[in-house]
């Protein structure tokens, strides 16, 4: 806090002036980070109906586009939607091409620019960026936690803690089917004995548990040395004491690691279509000039 609590320039303007910290920065995405704002959206039929019917007023809305972020945000928001849905309504039957949309929009593109301008600037101090993407998804995940009942509850009892996010105020019974959403990767990251209802605690047990436990030590490397699979002193790069490496994201490469139970460092650009997509839109946030930010 103080007189530095609030960001003085965008972001991206002072990555390139090394206004930032010249740290390693370990970051990543869900596959489908998207599903949570997706599910509340499909528990009213009113909200499905007016983005069908009046898209040209709605979809701008939904997709965050104002006088601000673009020329014309009624044009771009119709781009994406064909791009995504093509001639697909809005509804149950198209629900992974719209959570497609969601989180590339709000989640995905937005850690890809971050990761490109964070590696390139970051090599005049030989620090790195480590990124990653969980696909793999759980026994359980916060969207079912959100789904219950009584959420409050469901999340003392089974996490330990009490809610105070107004999104665990869903009323619906039905479980999600929605894959990994935001925020599951905490259910990997932290063991507890309250996290039995999602895996067994045993590296040797279910896919799950050995996911768990490799976060677990990739995270911890990274936190110790600022590199989740480090060299130990007398080894080699033959063969990984960690089970894996994970290569760092850099430019010509842009090496990530996928999360899932093979945890294999993937050489080929995450979502290289959809990345070129949104690039290629005339958004003022794809230029080389500050934005004004309505919600400041």
């Amino acid at each position: 806090m103080g007189k530095n609590a609030v960001i003085p320039d965008e972001p991206h303007h002072m990555i390139k002036h090394y206004e930032m910290l010249q740290v390693p920065w370990l970051v990543g995405t869900n596959k489908n980070d998207g599903a949570f704002r997706v599910q509340d959206i499909l528990k009213d039929p009113a909200l499905i109906n007016q983005l069908n019917t009046n898209w040209d007023k709605y979809g701008p809305l939904l997709l965050h586009l104002t006088k601000y972020s673009c020329k014309d945000p009624v044009q771009i928001a119709n781009r994406i939607k064909d791009f995504y849905m093509g001639k697909s309504k809005f509804g149950e039957y198209s629900i992974n091409k719209f959570i497609e949309m969601i989180t590339d929009r709000f989640f995905l593109y937005p850690t890809e620019m971050a990761s490109q301008e964070h590696s390139f600037y970051l090599r005049k101090y030989k620090q790195f960026v480590y990124r990653y993407i969980l696909t793999y998804c759980g026994k359980k995940s916060f969207l079912d936690i959100m789904n219950k009942v009584n959420p409050k509850e469901e999340v003392k009892s089974t996490l330990g803690m009490k809610s105070l996010n107004p999104r665990f105020s869903n009323k619906q019974n039905d479980a999600h089917g929605l894959g990994v959403s935001f925020m599951d990767e905490l259910l990997f990251l932290f063991p507890s004995p309250k996290l039995e209802f999602a895996y067994d605690l045993n590296f040797f047990g279910e896919e799950a548990a050995k996911v768990a436990s490799m976060m677990q030590i990739l995270w911890t490397n990274f936190i110790k040395g600022g590199d989740p699979t480090p060299i130990i002193p007398g080894g080699t790069e033959d063969v990984s004491p960690w089970g894996t490496w994970w290569e760092p994201y850099v430019k010509g490469t842009l090496y990530y690691m996928q999360i899932d139970p093979e945890m294999a460092t993937q050489d080929t650009p995450l979502k290289e279509k959809e990345m070129n997509f949104w690039k290629d839109l005339p958004l003022f946030e794809n230029r080389d000039k500050n934005i004004i930010r309505d919600e400041l």
